[in-house]
């Protein structure tokens, strides 16, 4: 191509081409198409009318099926649109170009007032309509939770400006010695494991000290409200120097109390500071309180905010929110913005901030919110697994299946309660045993070991060789512990029945025929009693006294001797 066959193709390729395509900065361009799009002097203006509360959607759309049914009429609507702003009370928008419009259109309205009708400035209009998108201003280190995805009511913390955040799985997705150590577990799940720096690349995610790295848009986030809970904050902290403060943190931000009457409280701010006394009343952001001092014999009033609850070891208190809403026991240690107390029920030690425990004189029923199951109650797990419920909480429970793991569950997923009073089993001594009747671990993993006093319990579940046994001095699982039923050994008699009533029972642990009991029998017979058996007896009356022999079969006022010459007697 020569230099004229060039000059001719730039020519053809430019000459129809709009000289506002060759400009580099089109916002002038766009500035003027914009300043057209403004309303003027020639266009509609925009009228406010007020409006009863909470009827102004309702109103729109009466005066939309007035403006149809005057459309095709003499005398139609003069008016061009209405517009009703989300969350603005008592206003409503109408468009038309005369005062004389509107009034025409609302007239007959009773929602609307037809005598207050004002115009919008031409100049404000635009400001008028704006919907400005509330965007939250996240900080670094603050929590926030997802709405999508498989992490939805998942806590998540901002790890950078960029609005990167993190989460940490519960439990832990991998470890990587375990990885390294079981090659067969990476063949079977798949994946390649890689390191970028202090990273570990998974699937494509980014995982550091547990935590999860991922970035998510503003619009999958709950920034406003969040209130995370102690068993959530802690998974976030690394020593207990960093809960406490995250707790501080966390109390200043909280501006949500919970105070009733007979709440214990003292004074954080002002000149007060440090003053204990007792709730008398709660008014709104107020509350009266009887100062505990000499001098002071007046309530006082303060606001929620200059107050905090206090406690002492040894009182009784009820869990009012978090993950053990619902539970009492006793308050055992207090340490700055956290209480620990010991549950009424599981005997384990919960961790609790102050404003989400009250004093309360009551023991927890153990019942749990949809009132279908009870603390140590035997469920249905599935098809092949049963479980003791060992702990209720506010949306799940913990379960003691027969395996002696502890799962968690939701009440939702649980099949049904299993009856066991009437199962039995055998214990170590082929002594049949059943619910509420005492043993003592003599085998297995819970067994005594040297210089250690024997665990006994009472049995609370008997499934099939299996024993669930409530036990005091046992800390773990509220008391609860399973067993195999060969590792158990009666205490005692059985409270409510008697050895002689208990159906004697084989190693299978089938129940031994009884020929009493069968379809011929009608009960009537006195059934006849072979503990006395091989025992040697002597006749002093009756029919054949002074015999000797060994007693074979005892009755209620009978006995068979066999004497020395085979011969079968009849003594009573």
């Amino acid at each position: 191509m020569n230099e004229d066959e060039i000059g001719r193709y730039f020519e053809n390729k430019y000459k129809t081409q709009p000289i506002r395509d060759l400009v580099d900065d089109d916002s002038a361009l766009d500035d003027i198409s914009q300043h057209g799009l403004l309303p003027s002097t020639k266009d509609p203006n925009l009228w406010i009318v007020k409006c009863r509360m909470g009827e102004e959607k309702l109103v729109a759309l009466q005066l939309m099926r007035k403006f149809l049914a005057f459309e095709n009429t003499n005398e139609p609507l003069q008016i061009k649109s209405i517009v009703v702003k989300e969350g603005l009370k008592g206003i409503i928008y109408i468009e038309a170009f005369k005062q004389s419009h509107v009034a025409n259109a609302i007239n007959g309205v009773s929602a609307l007032n037809q005598f207050n009708v004002t115009m919008v400035p031409i100049k404000e209009m635009v400001d008028t309509l704006r919907v400005v998108k509330d965007i939250p201003q996240l900080k670094v280190n603050s929590y926030v939770r997802l709405k999508r995805t498989m992490y939805k009511d998942d806590l998540a913390q901002d790890a950078d400006r960029n609005h990167k955040v993190k989460r940490r799985p519960m439990p832990r997705l991998f470890d990587l010695d375990r990885i390294n150590a079981y090659k067969y577990v990476q063949r079977e799940i798949g994946g390649e494991v890689t390191n970028d720096g202090d990273f570990v690349i998974f699937e494509g995610n980014s995982y550091r000290r547990g935590f999860l790295y991922k970035s998510f848009p503003m619009s999958a986030i709950i920034a406003e409200g969040v209130k995370p809970t102690l068993a959530e904050l802690e998974r976030f902290q690394d020593t207990s120097e960093d809960l406490k403060k995250e707790l501080e943190s966390t109390t200043i931000k909280d501006n949500t109390h919970f105070f009733a009457p007979g709440d214990n409280v003292e004074v954080t701010e002002g000149e007060l500071v440090n003053l204990r006394g007792k709730v008398v009343s709660v008014d709104g952001p107020k509350v009266v309180m009887m100062p505990d001092h000499e001098e002071l014999k007046e309530p006082l009033t303060l606001n929620v905010t200059e107050l905090r609850k206090y406690f002492r070891p040894g009182d009784h208190v009820k869990m009012i929110s978090g993950r053990y809403e619902g539970d009492t026991g006793l308050i055992v240690r207090v340490e700055h913005n956290l209480v620990v107390v010991l549950s009424d029920l599981s005997m384990d030690e919960m961790k609790a901030r102050p404003r989400d425990v009250q004093l309360c004189a009551d023991i927890t029923t153990g019942v749990d919110s949809l009132g279908q199951f009870q603390f140590h109650d035997l469920v249905q797990l599935d098809q092949q697994n049963v479980g003791v419920i060992v702990r209720l909480e506010k949306e799940t429970m913990e379960v003691l299946n027969q395996h002696g793991k502890t799962i968690r569950v939701k009440p939702q997923a649980i099949q049904g309660k299993k009856d066991t009073r009437h199962s039995q089993a055998l214990d170590s001594q082929q002594n049949p045993i059943q619910c509420k009747d005492m043993v003592k671990i003599v085998d297995g993993p819970f067994a005594a070991k040297k210089n250690e006093e024997e665990k006994q319990g009472e049995i609370k579940h008997v499934y099939r060789s299996w024993v669930f046994v409530y036990s005091r001095k046992h800390v773990e699982n509220s008391g609860m512990l399973v067993c195999k039923a060969r590792h158990l050994l009666l205490i005692g008699a059985r409270s409510g029945a008697t050895r002689s009533e208990m159906p004697t029972m084989n190693r299978l642990g089938m129940s031994s025929p009884n020929p009493f009991q069968s379809p011929r029998h009608n009960g009537s017979a006195t059934p006849a009693h072979s503990s006395s058996q091989s025992v040697s007896g002597y006749s002093v009356g009756g029919k054949t006294p002074n015999h000797v022999g060994r007693i074979k079969e005892e009755r209620a006022e009978k006995m068979r001797l066999v004497d020395e010459q085979r011969a079968f007697l009849s003594v009573g």
